[in-house]
């Protein structure tokens, strides 16, 4: 039997619905307050709205990362653990809860796979906690992380997470890590990620010159499958199916959608002014901004990802993002 945490998250109901697939029993952990239509939704989409044979082999159990005791017992009788779960946040406020759920809750998971004797962990880490490449270079699988101001709080604690499972490595643990970009699929709530694509096909009219990676959310629930299936360990995996820019992406979406492209490019300083405005309005209104410095800031910026390692070592061909958008 397999464990995994963050099933109810968008990553993690597509890998469940892929294992259940493939056949195998499966755990999954949920918070007492966690929803259930984001899970519900996409589990519809793979197997339609009448319960297949399938689940049968899927149970659910109440737990909390951060939460031993719960967790304990949720990994009695399991081999192997996908652990999917995290926060993600551009909030400042928000930093502590963040590196506290996403640090520290990964060690609690390694820890428990070490003393259970679990047989392979897939720690689902992001390209945001590799290293960033000098201007014009690709970043891979090697490119070292370097302290800067420009790392985001999320950057820092999936870095930090990374730590915790290469130690537990160092401990005898068998580990694989993969490094998704931005995520893109089929998805019952349009945040995160999902939300690029669905400003995009309500017709948004403004896009950036920033770039950065994309890659379909089923390509990656096969890659942690083949993966654990496979004798790779101690290795990680970026996960990336092209480098496209933000206004690719968004005139991509609308000539499919068949609605008018974006035509106003924001300007570095028109983002730095933007997302201050944005945060008194939100401040005012006690409301989350929709933008934050961090996400304004990156979305001016140009990354590359290179797919060779994961390509090479698992034969692997990624969707192409334009078969992705249709999709969504």
């Amino acid at each position: 039997m397999v464990l995994i945490t963050g099933a109810t998250g968008f990553l993690g109901a597509h890998l469940a619905c892929l294992l259940l697939k493939e056949r195998e029993k499966v755990r999954a952990i949920r918070r007492d307050s966690s929803s259930m239509d984001q899970f519900d939704f996409i589990y519809k989409y793979h197997f339609g709205e009448s319960p297949k044979e399938e689940i049968k082999n899927f149970e659910w159990v109440v737990g909390d990362i951060l939460n031993i005791p719960s967790m304990e017992s949720a990994l009695e009788g399991i081999e192997k653990v996908y652990h999917c779960a995290a926060m993600v946040s551009f909030l400042q406020k928000e930093e502590k809860q963040m590196v506290k759920i996403n640090m520290e809750g990964t060690a609690n998971v390694v820890n428990l796979c070490l003393t259970h004797n679990i047989k392979k962990l897939c720690y689902v880490s992001s390209t945001a906690a590799l290293g960033r490449a000098e201007a014009g270079n690709v970043i891979t699988e090697e490119t070292d992380w370097v302290d800067s101001k420009y790392n985001s709080n999320y950057a820092i604690s999936k870095y930090l997470a990374e730590m915790e499972v290469w130690r537990a490595a160092e401990e005898g643990l068998n580990v694989v890590i993969v490094n998704p970009s931005v995520i893109l699929g089929v998805t019952g709530t349009a945040v995160g990620s999902a939300s690029i694509v669905q400003k995009a096909k309500n017709g948004f009219p403004f896009y950036t010159k920033g770039q950065n990676g994309f890659v379909d959310v089923e390509d990656v629930s096969k890659i942690m499958y083949q993966l654990m299936e496979s004798d790779v360990n101690g290795e990680q995996f970026l996960c990336v199916s092209e480098n496209w820019t933000f206004e690719k992406l968004f005139k991509t979406a609308a000539k499919q959608k068949g609605i008018k492209a974006p035509k106003f490019c924001i300007k570095p300083w028109m983002a730095e002014l933007g997302w201050r405005v944005v945060g008194v309005i939100s401040f005012l209104l006690g409301a989350k901004p929709l933008i934050t410095r961090e996400t304004a800031r990156s979305s001016q910026k140009k990354y590359a990802y290179s797919n060779e390692k994961v390509k090479k070592t698992l034969h692997f061909e990624f969707e192409s993002l334009e078969n992705t958008l249709k999709k969504v």
